[in-house]
């Protein structure tokens, strides 16, 4: 539907995307109608294939888009432990309209050697969707929550420090830039082992404060729900890593899949140290490998046989793609979210 912003529209338009937002808020919606599972996609479940000479013998940590549940998996697909503790017996209260529990999900986890499980809570059909970081002990009792609006992904350093997302609503032009407000900022935090806060630093400003404040260019003219980065990834360098790379070690790597760029943030500057655009199309999940070259999940970036999504192994001083691949699968294979 076309929209004619006319005047007076500059007067009412704040007015008018609260009542579309509360709206489409408000409009009843189903698990199966969202992004983060449908029984009609997948028909099949359980372990479809299973290479004992290929695959790696273990146990798998496996969250899902059905319910705010994680589960340890054995190869066969047997559940051999769960944890599950739904977002309306946490005690939160940041939030003043939750959605129900049958809308929200477990986006991302980290197990603990203890079984301690750190626990992203997200709720379809909301913005910002990020609801919250929660730390349950093995048997699912609450031992922490952080209650922001945390979001896609949450890691652990060497040091128990937990570097994690959270999202925020501004009303504040950026100058120069070709957006207006309101929109969802992306902030990396930084967390103490027991959950309080350490240190918040905003992407944009990190990028303001760099040589790559170009990127802002690249930001879609329509944001899709205002959406300005939708970072995905957070992963800290270790020392290990560091040094195949120009970085320090407690430097971050983020994934922003809306302007197809993944960075580096150095946390203490609050700056952009590197960053990079490629072949790739809405990412996710770049990890550093110890050869020096950068592993990451191109979301819609192939096109050909295959499918749209491929993994690629790149350099990334030359951006040459040392290695790459996609399959053809029963189903499209890419993410939504």
């Amino acid at each position: 539907m076309m929209e004619f912003k006319f005047w007076p529209y500059p007067l009412f338009k704040d007015a008018y995307n609260a009542a579309k937002a509360w709206n489409e808020r408000l409009t009843p919606l189903s698990r199966d109608e969202t992004d983060f599972y449908s029984l009609n996609n997948y028909p099949k479940s359980g372990v479809l294939r299973y290479n004992r000479e290929k695959a790696y013998d273990g146990l798998t940590l496996f969250t899902s888009g059905h319910a705010q549940r994680a589960f340890l998996l054995s190869m066969e697909g047997q559940i051999v432990h769960e944890w599950h503790l739904p977002f309306s017996q946490v005690g939160w209260n940041h939030i003043p309209f939750p959605v129900g529990d049958d809308l929200i999900s477990w986006r991302k986890v980290h197990l603990y050697p203890n079984g301690d499980l750190l626990v992203i809570y997200v709720g379809f059909g909301d913005t910002p969707w990020g609801y919250g970081l929660a730390k349950i002990d093995k048997d699912s009792h609450l031992i922490w929550k952080y209650a922001e609006r945390v979001h896609h992904d949450v890691e652990v350093g060497s040091d128990g420090k937990i570097y994690t997302l959270i999202q925020s609503i501004s009303t504040t032009k950026i100058p120069g830039t070709h957006f207006n407000p309101p929109f969802i900022e992306d902030s990396i935090v930084v967390l103490s082992p027991e959950g309080d806060e350490l240190k918040k630093v905003l992407i944009s400003k990190a990028f303001l404060n760099s040589e790559f404040a170009d990127v802002f260019e690249f930001v879609p003219t329509f944001l899709d729900r205002g959406d300005l980065w939708h970072t995905n990834a957070v992963e800290v360098l270790d020392k290990e890593i560091a040094e195949q790379f120009p970085f320090l070690a407690g430097q971050v790597l983020i994934s922003m899949r809306s302007v197809d760029t993944i960075a580096v943030v150095d946390l203490n500057k609050e700056k952009v140290v590197w960053a990079i655009r490629g072949e790739w199309h809405g990412q996710h999940d770049p990890d550093f490998l110890p050869n020096g070259n950068l592993l990451i999940f191109d979301n819609q970036g192939h096109y050909g046989p295959g499918g749209r999504s491929q993994i690629i192994e790149f350099k990334p001083t030359t951006r040459e793609v040392v290695w790459r691949y996609s399959y053809e699968f029963h189903i499209k294979v890419y993410m939504v979210i």
